[in-house]
């Protein structure tokens, strides 16, 4: 796509609700490939402050509805702007863009986006859904002080029950934020993940005991540690 294209056609062409046409059948395909292209040229431009107006046409018609791809990539610069939209996609579990939301309020919501965060780390585990970590940095964020016992309570049971091993870093990074005594023991165990992040992060913070010393120790000198492991474990210990 030509840098240098009006950008009121390319928000005209995103806003354009395509049908599909029965007589071609891969026409719907081509429309969705279009409109990711074009959300990929707005994501490059300035931030745009009309697409979250147009966010709902950009949605895949074919069950399960979920966003065009690309949107979320151009609609995070906006950041706060962004805000009062995802707060209306988020009020309904099933929105098409409820996850888009999720994603917008973590990193730029307040103390009033606590609650979704926290029914989104509620949520059990399954197939459709593995954004705990999105909901985990949301907690840790400043605006995310008000959260209760309830969020590190499911953080807490996510330790050892996430589906997604690399998502442990958030979970305790999140407890750690919140401050509950509980990631003390966290910590230790983190020493030991099997996430290079995770081992990185508990050995920067782990209480100093004889026992946590001597896995820091073993940490730093490990030839097959990562360096940054190593390195954390060794500040640590100086």
């Amino acid at each position: 796509m030509h840098v240098g294209i009006d950008p009121d056609l390319v928000l005209d062409c995103v806003a354009h609700d395509y049908r599909r046409d029965r007589q071609v059948d891969d026409r719907t395909v081509h429309l969705a490939r279009l409109k990711t292209r074009v959300l990929f040229e707005i994501a490059r431009r300035d931030p745009e402050p009309a697409l979250p107006d147009l966010a709902g046409t950009l949605v895949l018609g074919t069950p399960p509805r979920r966003p065009v791809p690309g949107l979320h990539r151009a609609l995070e610069p906006l950041g706060p702007r962004a805000v009062d939209h995802a707060r209306r996609w988020s009020a309904d579990p099933d929105h098409p863009l409820a996850r888009t939301a999720t994603r917008l309020l973590a990193a730029h919501g307040d103390h009033r986006d606590v609650p979704l965060l926290l029914s989104t780390l509620e949520r059990p585990p399954g197939e459709d859904w593995c954004g705990y970590d999105v909901a985990a940095d949301g907690l840790a964020r400043p605006a995310g002080s008000t959260a209760d016992r309830g969020a590190v309570a499911a953080l807490t049971w996510l330790w050892p029950e996430t589906p997604h091993s690399y998502e442990r870093f958030a979970y305790l990074n999140a407890l750690v934020a919140l401050g509950p005594t509980s990631s003390e023991r966290l910590l230790v165990e983190g020493s030991r993940d099997c996430e290079e992040q995770v081992r990185a992060f508990a050995a920067a913070r782990v209480p100093l005991t004889r026992t946590s010393r001597v896995r820091l120790r073993h940490l730093a000198e490990d030839p097959i540690e990562s360096a940054t492991v190593r390195t954390e474990a060794a500040a640590r210990l100086a």
